[in-house]
């Protein structure tokens, strides 16, 4: 049988900075809110993996609690940031159903990014990003055939910069022409929008956090940029393993490098266990986390006194890990 579903977007002008909205959607009692972007400093919840998929209905409450623990302690955070996977099959229109209704993005600003999970259907029978632009309403800046997928903000003095990875492919599948675009792309956005600040994101990890190798798709696809522009910090996720980069420049630690950085998984369902001793040894990689099958983990980033901050935090909202980004002169 057809479905239809109403699809509505609504674009608001005006706004003040640095102030808090709440709203309504007609016909609906339930009660909604967001801010708005501050002159200078601000910070963001970092999540990433959820897999929501109502049949493990404890995916989404162990991935909601930690996200509302996390913004209990950072209550400040101006918006959230999930690096894709928010869903098991982005073709299930109730999977995005639940994950929408988690409450703490209810009252925040989202930021997301097309996952491979996102981007497929049940059965693999049709694979898209129409799912996810049903969904959402990002920025329609992007070049032809990504827009609303691939975008990019201006955040205060920062520029976010959205990648979308399906299109450009893996190893052999790899569409240089696509590639050459999404190049193309970042290049204008940085040229035409400077900023204090850069962050580049994607779904796909820039290393593999369970043997330390570089990945194609990641790092050393977008090296060459990340140098030539002095990207301050890249984001991503996929591997549901917590990774930091020292900075890196060329190949080589550097201060005025970029650090490249993975969100761990959240459902406490998908982690991977980490080797000890990684089979491609990769002086890059300052710090790994996981705690196997189980892992849960997010970030919490602050833009503030001319740094990036970040610290990552485990289910009981335990400090693991901190990094300090001094900003950069460009």
């Amino acid at each position: 049988a057809l479905v239809v579903f109403n699809h509505n977007e609504v674009t608001l002008n005006d706004l003040e900075e640095d102030t808090y909205y709440t709203y309504k959607i007609n016909g609906s009692s339930k009660t909604y809110s967001f801010k708005t972007a501050p002159k200078k400093d601000f910070s963001f919840l970092w999540f990433s993996d959820f897999h929501s998929y109502p049949p493990c209905e404890n995916r989404l409450k162990r991935a909601s609690k930690f996200l509302k623990d996390l913004n209990d302690i950072h209550k400040e955070a101006d918006f959230v940031f999930c690096s894709g996977d928010a869903i098991a099959w982005g073709g299930s229109y109730r999977f995005w159903e639940d994950f929408c209704n988690v409450k703490t993005l209810n009252n925040h600003m989202l930021v997301n990014v097309l996952g491979n999970h996102d981007y497929m259907s049940r059965g693999y029978l049709k694979d898209t990003s129409l799912y996810f632009k049903e969904v959402h309403n990002f920025p329609k800046n992007s070049y032809p055939g990504e827009e609303g997928v691939c975008y990019y903000f201006k955040y205060a003095n920062a520029l976010f910069i959205v990648l979308h990875n399906e299109h450009m492919g893996v190893g052999s599948n790899e569409k240089k022409e696509e590639i050459e675009k999404g190049y193309a792309f970042v290049e204008r956005v940085i040229r035409e929008n400077p900023s204090d600040y850069i962050f580049l994101c994607q779904h796909y990890q820039w290393m593999y956090g369970v043997n330390g190798r570089d990945s194609s798709f990641g790092y050393l696809r977008w090296k060459d940029l990340c140098d030539k522009y002095h990207i301050d910090m890249a984001l991503s996720a996929n591997d549901h393993v917590y990774v930091k980069s020292h900075p890196i420049y060329s190949g080589e630690i550097n201060d005025i490098g970029t650090v490249y950085m993975q969100c761990p998984s959240c459902d406490g369902e998908r982690g991977q266990d980490i080797e000890e001793v990684m089979t491609y040894p990769n002086e890059k990689i300052a710090f790994r986390y996981s705690t196997g099958r189980d892992t849960i983990g997010g970030i919490f980033v602050e833009v503030k006194n001319d740094k990036i901050i970040t610290r990552l935090y485990d289910r009981d909202m335990k400090e693991l890990d901190k990094c300090e980004i001094t900003k950069k002169v460009r």
